[in-house]
C-alpha cells in the first residue's frame, strides 16, 4: 500500500491539475459573488427609447402613466418618457426631438396616426387597449401593428412595449 501511495497522489494532482476549472449548471454562475442578476438589470430594455405619451386631462392614460406609475416603470427600464396633455404639447414634443413611439388610448388613435405620418422622426402609434377581450385585441394589432393591452403585469406591459419599439425599428430602416 505505502507503495501505490505516492502513484495514487501524482495521478491525483495530475487529474486535478487537467481538469476544467467551472463545472457549474446551468443559472450557478449567478450565484457566485459578484456575479448576481441586479434587479434593474431584469426590467431593463434592450432597446431604450424616447417615447410620447399622449394623455389628455381625465383620460386613463393620464392615470396610467401619473397614478399608476406606468411612466415611471418605462423610465426605470431605461426610455425616456414625456407625458403630453394636449395636441399642441404633443406637436412640441414631436417637433423638438427625435420620437420612437407615441403611446395613446385607442378612441385617439385614428387623428394622431394621421398626424404621426406626417413627421419627419416617423414615431409609431402604439394604442393603449383597457380591458378588451383578445380578439379585439388582435384586431387592432393588424390594424396599428401593435397594442398594448391594459391591465397588464408590469412584465407584459414591458415586452409589449418592446415589441412595438422593435416593430418602430423595422418600419424605420
Amino acid at each position: 500500500m505505502s507503495r501505490h501511495l505516492p502513484l495514487v497522489v501524482v495521478a491525483g494532482l495530475t487529474i486535478a491539475t487537467f481538469a476544467p476549472p467551472d463545472l457549474s449548471a446551468c443559472g450557478d454562475k449567478f450565484l457566485l459573488v459578484g456575479r448576481s442578476l441586479r434587479f434593474k438589470q431584469a426590467f431593463a430594455s434592450a432597446h431604450p427609447s424616447s417615447i410620447v405619451a399622449y394623455a389628455p386631462a381625465g383620460s386613463r392614460v393620464r392615470d396610467l402613466m401619473k397614478e399608476q406609475g406606468f411612466a415611471a416603470l418605462l423610465a426605470f427600464a431605461g426610455h425616456d418618457v414625456r407625458i403630453v396633455d394636449g395636441p399642441e404639447a404633443l406637436a412640441k414634443a414631436l417637433a423638438g426631438r427625435r420620437v420612437d413611439l407615441v403611446l395613446a388610448e385607442l378612441q385617439n388613435g385614428p387623428d394622431l396616426q394621421r398626424g404621426l405620418a406626417q413627421e419627419r422622426s416617423r414615431p409609431l402609434l402604439a394604442p393603449i387597449v383597457f380591458n378588451a377581450p383578445k380578439s379585439a385585441t388582435a384586431s387592432i394589432e393588424r390594424q396599428y401593428g401593435c397594442a398594448i393591452r391594459m391591465p397588464a403585469r408590469a412584465v407584459e406591459a414591458l415586452a409589449a412595449v418592446e415589441e412595438a419599439i422593435k416593430l418602430h425599428d423595422q418600419q424605420t430602416k
